[in-house]
């Protein structure tokens, strides 16, 4: 793979981990913040000023949570005109060009496919995972900032219950009953839902609280369904646009 470095924009550069590591090709650049988005160790935390996020090129991750503070660590690194930035994750090619291309979109406000082109034309070998992408244009639809109160902003709320929910009992699937699987997930669709109204009706939530009561025996029946009716998501083929999900899960525990 070798040390490899491209420039963006004006004072803006994406690579891969191998110059990370070298800290004289660092200072031939003039780079003084480093934006990490891997899942290796800084390596100059004395040297530079770094903006850490662990993270894996995996699609089961929720990358879009971590474009706000990479957007607002870029463009309040670049005020000053000594300052030069550097984005790299493992290879430089997915993690690493969707945190770039999630930054041109906002500053820009421009559609995924043309900060791609920006990105693009200048290192060839990019390539976002799938859901990296999914969620780079998902970025565009709540208008570059992840609160508020449209129909998507509260689509995406609930999709990030859902991920909560899955990713905590994914490490017991072979360990845990259908029953026990559907009760630690109904009770964090609970406890977050209940967060905001619009998430979830006092009637909804009543309904699953009665669910919880009865445990094992009803919980498998709706499990059961679920995986019948194709509602639980892989995370390799989210439809982050319309996130029915959610409802669909919702719908189906109020049957029982």
């Amino acid at each position: 793979m070798g040390n490899n470095i491209d420039q963006i924009e004006d004072r803006l550069y994406l690579g891969n981990v191998f110059v990370a590591q070298n800290k004289e090709m660092l200072e031939s650049y003039h780079i003084t913040h480093i934006v990490n988005i891997s899942d290796e160790d800084i390596f100059f935390p004395n040297d530079f000023t770094y903006l850490h996020i662990f993270c894996y090129d995996k699609e089961s991750e929720l990358i879009i949570l971590n474009f706000p503070i990479i957007a607002k660590f870029i463009t309040e690194s670049l005020l000053e005109q000594k300052n030069s930035v550097f984005v790299h994750c493992s290879a430089g090619v997915s993690r690493s060009a969707t945190a770039i291309i999630s930054y041109l979109m906002k500053k820009e406000e421009i559609s995924y496919e043309k900060a791609e082109q920006m990105v693009s034309s200048k290192r060839r070998q990019i390539a976002p995972n799938v859901a990296f992408v999914e969620q780079l244009k998902l970025w565009e639809q709540l208008n570059y900032r992840l609160e508020g109160d449209s129909e998507k902003h509260l689509s995406f709320k609930r999709l990030q219950i859902l991920h909560k929910a899955f990713r905590s009992i994914t490490p017991y699937l072979d360990q845990i009953s259908s029953g026990s699987i559907l009760f630690k997930i109904a009770s964090i669709i609970i406890t977050e839902a209940s967060k905001d109204e619009k998430l979830i009706s006092s009637e909804q939530k009543e309904k699953l609280l009665g669910l919880i009561e009865q445990q094992d025996h009803q919980f498998q029946k709706v499990l059961q369904k679920c995986l019948e009716s194709n509602y639980f998501p892989s995370f390799t083929s989210i439809d982050y646009k319309k996130n029915k999900f959610y409802s669909n899960f919702i719908k189906i525990l109020a049957e029982y």
